[in-house]
């Protein structure tokens, strides 16, 4: 190959740079600084929606548990005339299976089988289902994360 005079060596040499196919690194540091923008961006959106999703999850299970627990309680009333800790307590793995739920609950029924009170905790989630006696409106007063080094109930317990 006959020696080429600088110029010309220097112009081939661009050339065949331009030829290469590729990123720089400026380019890749660039796409990369907008996936970590974004994720920044996206990650306490996507935990807020997770926060949500559980707790909606609990209230939902709880209203299962209560519905089971005051079926069942119906039926010990219309048997024996009134509910006692100790039928639900017996009735316990019934209630279970009507309710379909993996948490477990402390519940509060009167003598006339009505349920009163539901405190239901899953999955680090607790929730409370309160009936008002005067007006018989129902509904959920808090749910909550359960604080770490808080004792979650490990068996269904009825007063």
């Amino acid at each position: 190959m006959p020696k080429k005079i600088g110029g010309i060596v220097m112009l081939s040499k661009i050339r065949a740079l331009k030829e290469k196919k590729g990123f720089t690194l400026v380019e890749l540091i660039v796409v990369l600084v907008i996936l970590a923008i974004l994720a920044a961006l996206l990650i306490p959106a996507l935990t807020g929606y997770i926060s949500k999703a559980n707790k909606q999850k609990v209230e939902a299970e709880c209203r299962m548990a209560v519905m089971a627990i005051q079926t069942q309680a119906t039926e010990i009333y219309a048997k024996d005339g009134k509910v006692t800790t100790s039928a639900l307590s017996t009735a316990s793995s019934t209630i279970r299976s009507l309710a379909e739920v993996k948490g477990h609950w402390t519940a509060t029924v009167g003598e006339d089988g009505q349920v009163k009170e539901v405190q239901y905790t899953n999955a680090g989630w607790t929730t409370t289902y309160k009936k008002d006696a005067s007006t018989g409106a129902a509904g959920y007063e808090s749910t909550s994360a359960i604080a770490s080094g808080s004792a979650a109930l490990s068996v269904d317990t009825y007063q």
